[in-house]
């Protein structure tokens, strides 16, 4: 077990903690936690952020601090804890499926940030910046985002989330290199998932 961290019922976590005033948005309020890990300082990750970060059987993680990490964060993945940080959010890419994730201060991506699965949400409520942003209908907070490419690749119209996307599919496909599509309009998305992780040039 990590030092800095205990492990909390529900009921206690939310003794300690107000967690609906940060995720709440997300959950219209209801939200279930039976165990939680609670993480005090800063915590830094060295390489990817996966679910076995957390140790153990929690379905709720808080980072009372920022969370920094030095690689990949994946809460995309079937065992990943709903989460909460109390700080910033660094990393190199983030893809968030049907995970919560709250974010009190900046979330800083270097390259992508890859939103996915309607049933999950993120909420940032300070500055978020990377180099993308692709939803894949999924529920987003964000007042303040300065990111080069904001994407809705299966969308030709904007979403109800007050982010103003720059790029729809149509537009998006013609954009894309062809290497990506498939049979014309069918998008490869893990091939371009993966470039964009990797730095790649993915336009004509």
């Amino acid at each position: 077990m990590k030092e800095n961290m205990k492990k909390y019922s529900g009921g206690e976590l939310n003794e300690l903690y107000d967690i609906l005033k940060h995720i709440g948005a997300l959950c219209d309020n209801d939200l279930f936690v039976e165990k939680a890990s609670v993480y005090k300082g800063d915590v830094v990750v060295d390489g990817d952020l996966t679910a076995d970060f957390f140790e153990g059987d929690v379905d709720f993680a808080l980072i009372d601090g920022n969370l920094i990490v030095n690689g990949d964060i994946n809460p995309d993945e079937e065992t990943f804890p709903n989460l909460l940080i109390l700080g910033n959010l660094s990393g190199n890419n983030l893809q968030n499926g049907e995970e919560l994730v709250a974010i009190s201060g900046n979330l800083n991506i270097k390259n992508m940030i890859y939103a996915t699965y309607n049933s999950g949400g993120l909420k940032v409520d300070g500055k978020t910046t990377a180099q993308f942003l692709i939803n894949h209908d999924h529920w987003l907070i964000m007042p303040n985002v300065e990111v080069a490419y904001k994407i809705l690749p299966y969308n030709d119209e904007q979403m109800d989330d007050a982010i103003q996307y720059n790029m729809l599919k149509s537009d998006f496909i013609e954009k894309l290199h062809p290497n990506y599509l498939i049979d014309g309009d069918d998008i490869d998305m893990p091939h371009l998932i993966q470039d964009i992780k990797e730095g790649k040039e993915i336009f004509k």
